[in-house]
């Protein structure tokens, strides 16, 4: 699988980057990765966020969110931070 798109990432990314464990760091660049290879990859389930057509969100873990943009010269990765799960109650 070849890459031949760019990645560029914003200073707020990698600020936040940087404050992450290891383990968590690696976490993102897996699926940095897997969406550079496969946007719709099943382990970063991959959606539009709600209100703009350009900007997408993908998960590296359960709690550990990333949202990119796509760009004509490449994906621009905007956003790395933790998202609480959400646990619904039984009726």
């Amino acid at each position: 699988m070849g890459r031949a798109v760019n990645v560029d990432y914003t200073a707020r990314f990698v600020r936040a980057f940087r404050l992450l464990p290891p383990s968590e760091q690696q976490a993102v660049l897996d699926a940095v990765d897997r969406v550079q290879d496969n946007l719709h990859h099943p382990s970063v389930e991959t959606k539009r966020v709600l209100g703009r057509s350009d900007v997408w969100e993908l998960r590296a873990s359960l709690e550990l969110r990333l949202t990119c943009q796509f760009r004509a010269e490449g994906i621009v990765f905007r956003v790395c931070d933790h998202r609480p799960r959400v646990r619904h109650p039984k009726a």
